[in-house]
């Protein structure tokens, strides 16, 4: 349980970062080239970084536990010269989707004023600053702290780097319907004809 849950956490991380990744080939315009590039970029790395934590978890030492009513076993040994490399390429990954994201947002959507690249530049920056951060705290907080709360910060930096993931992806993909005019919200509405009724649908601006 304890392997399959960490590269559960992983695998979840990587699976945002490819959200991350479509998401930024889409701004592109769907350029092949980049998609092509951005796809074995992240393959390799999120294949490197699943097998460097997936390693980690099969050499970590257990004891049986005290409390086996609690726990059954507990860690007493683990090695971060595995886990460390992982949340580096990570990061590697979330500072790559940065700087394409800043190129494209100045070059497709900053210049012309758009919503959508306010929205990049503010909420996107911001967005990418808090994971940054987080995995630089984390990794440094694995390499500086000697006992096994080194790894307190993990289920908290991947579950956070998922929700932040997905939350801006959903938050570009609701301004990019907004300034094409769509939304998700619709006002039903009753149009009486002669004998019968009808309910139409509407778009709420």
């Amino acid at each position: 349980m304890y392997i399959l849950s960490n590269c559960g956490r992983v695998a979840t991380v990587l699976i945002s970062e490819a959200l991350l990744f479509a998401r930024v080939w889409a701004l592109s315009g769907n350029e092949g080239t980049l998609g092509t590039c951005l796809f074995i970029f992240w393959l390799c790395t999120g294949t490197a970084a699943f097998a460097l934590i997936t390693i980690f978890a099969i050499m970590t030492v257990f004891i049986l536990s005290p409390f086996p009513w609690i726990v059954t076993c507990i860690a007493v040994h683990t090695d971060p010269k595995y886990s460390v490399p992982g949340l580096v390429l990570i990061l590697v990954e979330q500072i790559v989707i940065m700087i394409i994201s800043l190129f494209l947002g100045i070059q497709k959507h900053a210049r012309s004023g758009s919503h959508l690249g306010k929205t990049l530049f503010r909420d996107g920056l911001m967005y990418f600053v808090a994971l940054t951060i987080l995995a630089l705290l984390n990794v440094a907080v694995q390499q500086t702290v000697q006992t096994n709360l080194r790894y307190a910060l993990n289920t908290f930096h991947f579950a956070l780097h998922s929700i932040l993931c997905t939350r801006m992806v959903l938050h570009l993909r609701q301004e990019s319907r907004a300034s094409m005019g769509f939304t998700t919200y619709f006002d039903a509405g009753i149009m009486r004809t002669d004998d019968s009724a009808s309910i139409s649908l509407r778009p709420m601006r």
